[in-house]
């Protein structure tokens, strides 16, 4: 796993590797590596030039490329360069190269570049399950949170990045509509966004800021209904978001708008609009305490979790040495 890995500038180092397994590792500036097939003490190169990645196929090495959001400014905070495009629009179109994708639309684009859609995935993304599955502990609230616990109300909560891609006027709208619930919203922010908002308007609106991910459950555990009120766009559309599994591993109620990728879960409660999604809220606090849809919640979150996922990967990378006949030549797959 990552953790096995030693981050340098141009190369992931692995102290301890195992051929038979699969690492996954981040490489940083938005780049997922999964490797397959290490000795121990090999290195693994991390430059991603248009060079670096023809020679790969030259070489005869099996190539992933993780697709896992749309090429959007809203993400990057900046127009995606030319050079990105250029590398992003040839691992599309190279056949082979593995392409890895989370969400169908993603999926849908590449397949259409590449002649009969061939080698393209979908592995959306997953949970941490352990680290989220687990309970509240009354002698344990955080303290940011215990005076909002302590009044006894209903929590509607959000953990994640705060950007332009959510919707402030949504949640300010729960907000005005809802003034006995408690709403919380953890995580940074991101891209300003933040700061030319109403919410601090809203006596029912806490934001708390960014949270280790180390202690993030211990926060969320004590929402009463999960949220992603996201704006509803093409990049949105596109997004598997790693909340929602985490949403589904604390056994909460989970609420989001119309996003693709969201609908395709029998757990989630979407809100088509604005007035739809506080009906879904009140739908969702009916459900705290329901055992089949708890039950729900945890076979899907289990069907979700990186072990799944890094097994996908697994059999991917092991079709593709069998298609070229050989192992990679550098040992590793990126």
């Amino acid at each position: 796993m990552a953790s096995l890995a030693t981050m340098h500038r141009e190369t992931l180092h692995f102290e301890h590797a195992n051929p038979d397994e699969v690492y996954l590792a981040d490489a940083g500036e938005g780049v997922s590596i999964a490797v397959m097939g290490l000795l121990p003490g090999q290195r693994f190169p991390l430059e991603c030039t248009m060079g670096y990645l023809k020679g790969v196929r030259e070489s005869g090495d099996v190539a992933l490329y993780e697709y896992i959001d749309e090429l959007h400014s809203d993400i990057s905070g900046a127009p995606v360069s030319r050079s990105v495009r250029e590398r992003h629009e040839y691992a599309l179109g190279e056949p082979g190269i593995a392409c890895i994708t989370t969400a169908h639309r993603l999926y849908d684009e590449a397949r259409a570049m590449r002649p009969g859609g061939e080698n393209v995935h979908m592995v959306t993304n997953g949970v941490e399950y352990g680290h989220f599955a687990v309970s509240r502990d009354s002698g344990a609230i955080p303290a940011e949170l215990e005076p909002i616990v302590h009044r006894g109300r209903p929590i509607v909560g959000y953990h994640g990045a705060l950007a332009n891609w959510f919707d402030y006027e949504l949640i300010e709208h729960v907000a005005r509509e809802r003034p006995d619930y408690e709403i919380v919203l953890i995580g940074w922010n991101y891209d300003g966004s933040l700061n030319v908002t109403d919410l601090e308007r809203h006596p029912n609106i806490h934001v708390m800021g960014p949270i280790p991910y180390e202690r993030l459950p211990q926060y969320s555990v004590w929402f009463d209904v999960a949220t992603i009120p996201f704006r509803v766009y093409g990049l949105t559309h596109s997004t598997s978001p790693i909340k929602l599994f985490e949403y589904m591993a604390l056994g909460h109620p989970i609420v989001t708008t119309d996003m693709e990728e969201c609908r395709r879960y029998d757990t989630v409660l979407i809100g088509k609009d604005r007035g739809d999604f506080v009906t879904q809220v009140d739908r969702a606090l009916g459900l705290r305490d329901d055992p089949d849809y708890r039950e729900r919640l945890r076979r899907e979150a289990l069907a979700n979790t990186w072990e799944a996922k890094a097994g996908q990967l697994a059999r991917i990378i092991r079709q593709g040495i069998a298609a070229h006949g050989q192992p990679p030549a550098s040992g590793a797959s990126s």
